[in-house]
């Protein structure tokens, strides 16, 4: 609609009716729609794209990696984020259909494929790609790399980077969990498993921004790709990316699938960007407009 409107605000130029007109049509279409804050003190905004709750996660230091664990972790060390927003829950099936059907393919610009066979929670029908039924808000799982950075710019956004996942994760704490320092239980997150459930089913697990499910569910995929020296190598600048010329992604928070010591906060997995898995999602982030 709002390409239609652009067209005829090209053929006829000012007309005020055409401008007001477009701009609603823009407003539907893409942008932030500010909501309340949550219980936990952040604010909050819908996605106009595609209907994901965002969260704000305020500008700062915060205390990223860790001094135990595997040595791609190592150290804790003080990183410096600009303020974000970032998704409230993991990217859906209904959600992922939704997009498949806006694009028209499943297989990106350059041809790279996007969603691989397997249970992935869609389906294709003769009117398009739908949800599973009673996996509809479930995350969507099978996604590439290339799949989730697809849809997270189709929706405005981008892919978190690792700095950005764990402060949202985080906060200020330095505990290992999202939501500090106790072991992980069925209330906290969906882990040591066989499926994938429903996002936003473990409040308990909460963030101390109110980001939900950054435990257990499935890997989300990062930004990154994977440099196992990155954190000792210059990783002191403000809002750090790895950019190097590694194949591999990074994916953090572990999965319904994999025991509780991969749930903690620190932990750093990396695969192929054109793998997918049963246990492979994302969520999206933007820069605060």
């Amino acid at each position: 609609a709002a390409q239609k409107l652009r067209e005829f605000s090209d053929k006829w130029g000012d007309d005020p009716e055409i401008a007001a007109l477009l701009k609603t049509a823009e407003r539907k279409d893409s942008g932030f729609e500010p909501r309340e804050q949550n219980d936990k003190g952040a604010p909050e905004c819908v996605n106009l794209r595609d209907g994901s709750v965002m969260v704000e996660i305020a500008a700062g230091a915060f205390k990223m990696g860790s001094d135990e664990g595997d040595e791609d972790n190592r150290p804790a060390h003080d990183v410096e984020v600009s303020a974000f927003l970032i998704s409230k829950h993991e990217i859906t099936s209904e959600q992922f259909a939704a997009f498949l059907n806006a694009l028209g393919r499943t297989e990106d610009e350059a041809g790279r494929r996007m969603l691989l066979e397997g249970d992935s929670g869609l389906r294709k029908a003769k009117d398009g790609w739908q949800a599973v039924p009673g996996r509809e808000k479930h995350p969507v799982v099978f996604v590439t790399w290339y799949g989730a950075r697809q849809y997270a710019r189709w929706a405005g956004c981008d892919l978190p980077t690792e700095a950005q996942w764990e402060k949202a994760a985080r906060g200020g704490q330095a505990s290992a969990y999202p939501w500090g320092s106790e072991q992980p239980s069925a209330k906290h997150a969906v882990f040591g498993g066989s499926s994938t459930a429903p996002v936003g089913g473990k409040p308990a697990g909460a963030s101390p921004y109110g980001v939900l499910d950054m435990a257990g569910n499935v890997w989300e995929w990062c930004l990154d790709s994977y440099d196992p020296k990155f954190y000792k190598s210059g990783h002191g600048a403000p809002d750090p990316v790895s950019d190097s010329d590694s194949a591999e992604k990074v994916l953090r928070g572990g999965s319904f699938k994999f025991p509780s010591e991969y749930l903690r906060i620190f932990n750093r997995v990396r695969q192929p960007a054109s793998k997918g898995a049963a246990f492979f999602g994302f969520r999206i982030a933007a820069a605060k407009p």
